[in-house]
Parts: C-alpha cells; structure tokens; sequence
C-alpha cells in the first residue's frame, strides 16, 4: 500500500488530546443524531394524510443523515469538508422550518409537484423520441472523455414512469399544486420549490423570511468558495514569520482548526429541526425534548459558548 507524505497527510499522528477532543464533540452530535431518530420513528408512525407528509419527513431524514456524516468527519479531523455538508444540511433545515410555519398543506404539496416535474425533465432527457433527450445526448456527446460515445441507455419502463408522473400531477390531491406550479413555471425558469404559493424567490430571501440571516451569511457567502471549489487558498496558507524567515507554508490535509465552529452548526440545525417539528407537528413530544435536552445542556452549551476548545499548533 501507498504511504501518505507525512507532511502533508498524517494519517496517524494526531496528538491523543486532538484525538479526545474530536471524539467527544463526534460523540455529542452522535447523541443528537440518536435523539432524533426517536423524533422520526413517532412522526412516521402518527403521520397522517398522504404525500405532504414526504418533504417534512425526507427533509428531517437529510438533516439527520448530514449530521451523522459531519460527526464521521470531525472524528477523523476531516472538517474542511463538513462545510459542504453544512449547506445542504442548512437547505433542509430552512425547507423544513418554512413548510411548518403555516399553510403547510400547500407548500408540501408545492414542493411535490415541483419535484415530480424535476423527475419528468431527466426522463425527457432518457426518452430517444423528445428533444431534450437529443440535445442532452449532443452535450454529453462533446464531453472530451465520452467523446461521442455516449448513447441513451434503454429504460424498459420510462413510458409507464412518465403515464405515472402525469397520472399523479393530474389527480385531485395535486390539483392545486400542480396549477400553481404550472403559473410559476411559466414565467420563471427553474423556480425553486420555496416559490411556490407566494413563497420567496431564492435561498437568500428564504433565510431572511425566517430570520435565519446570520447562517445565510456565513455558510452561504463564506463558505461558498468551499462549495465550489474556489476557495483552494483562504486559510490553507500559512505566510512567513513576522521576521519573514521562512517559506509559505501549506496546511495539511486533516487540519482540526475549525472543528469546533462545525460542530456548533452542526448540533444548531438539528436542535432547530427537533424544536420545529416537535412545537409545530408532535406536540405530544415537548417533555420528552425538555427532558433529553436538560440532559446534554451542559455539554451543548460548552461547545458553543467556550472559546478555542481546538487549539492546533
């Protein structure tokens, strides 16, 4: 087996603090991640209704799952890449907030529609006999690793997947959805699901309607380059010392540096999750999440309020 350059990825030589303070900050977002199944298992038994109940419950779901990777990461001192995770994890967690802060039947059933009409785009797209399918070959037929390769593969039922897309978008459940979609979509291309039914027009306006500036800013327009790929050099370069003796130095792969700031997001939009679908949807629930929130205060609150728990040299 290959062996990594030390000084750049030193797999295994963490300091035993570095290794204990990661696991137990692993630890905690474990703890919260396990409360949250405990939320999950009682909605999905006491749900009631039809597919609004989709994107409340697979939001949640994403939210949960994202956490749990996040704690993976920190406890290998992996944290740059949380930031990616954090930004979808943030999404659901809005998405989540914004259906169960009212007229919830429609803006669950909006996104429904909305995402029944993003299923039937990328079946257009397999269907040899639709235009979008021929241009979608054409680019991909460009792409120089293809490079004129690429075929559309054959699905056996794609005629009966789109008969039952258009079936569900034209019965009564998903008749106003699915108008509303339609208006929109009209004059809007590729409109978010949050539009629909007055909603705001992109994600920034999304987090401002549910004062939820503060985490835009900073996962949205900070942490944006991480996400894209454009933020290689901000907080990867060390520079030369005061005196300028020296060279440039790289930061290693595996840098613990941010692992707290993480770990807070991280334990925020979960906690928001539980409080929003226990006050708006499982009421019966309020003294078990008092109770299991009494238990892991402490160690919550010392996580987000103690200053350089992380010190890396």
């Amino acid at each position: 087996m290959t062996e990594s350059v030390f000084e750049i990825l030193p797999r295994n030589a963490r300091s035993a603090a570095e290794i204990e303070l990661l696991s137990n900050l692993s630890f905690l977002i474990d703890e919260f991640v396990n409360f949250g199944t405990h939320i999950f298992k009682h909605d999905l038994e006491s749900a009631k209704g039809g597919d609004e109940n989709l994107p409340i419950q697979m939001m949640f779901r994403h939210i949960m799952e994202v956490g749990d990777s996040v704690s993976l990461l920190v406890k290998s001192s992996s944290i740059d890449p949380c930031k990616l995770l954090l930004r979808g994890m943030l999404e659901s967690c809005l998405g989540l907030e914004y259906i169960l802060e009212q007229d919830t039947h429609n803006r669950a059933m909006g996104y429904m529609a909305w995402h029944s009409h993003r299923k039937l785009k990328i079946y257009k797209k397999l269907n040899a006999t639709e235009q979008a399918s021929k241009d979608f070959v054409q680019r991909l037929n460009a792409d120089k690793i293809l490079s004129g390769s690429f075929s559309i593969p054959a699905v056996s039922d794609l005629e009966d997947q789109i008969k039952n897309i258009n079936s569900l978008l034209t019965s009564p459940a998903y008749k106003n959805a699915e108008a509303e979609y339609m208006k929109i979509a009209a004059k809007e291309n590729n409109p978010p699901w949050f539009r629909l039914f007055g909603g705001p027009q992109k994600i920034e306006q999304l987090a401002n309607r549910l004062n939820r500036q503060a985490f835009y800013e900073i996962l949205y327009r900070r942490w944006s380059g991480s996400t894209h790929g454009t933020d290689v050099i901000d907080g990867k370069i060390f520079p030369p010392s005061e005196e300028g003796k020296g060279n440039v130095s790289i930061v290693q792969i595996r840098y613990a540096k941010d692992a707290q700031e993480i770990v807070q997001y991280a334990l925020s939009f979960l906690l928001i999750a539980y409080t929003v679908m226990v006050n708006k949807r499982l009421s019966d629930l309020k003294p078990d999440l008092t109770k299991w929130y009494m238990q892991v205060q402490k160690p919550y609150l010392e996580i987000m309020t103690t200053k350089n728990m992380v010190v890396v040299k």
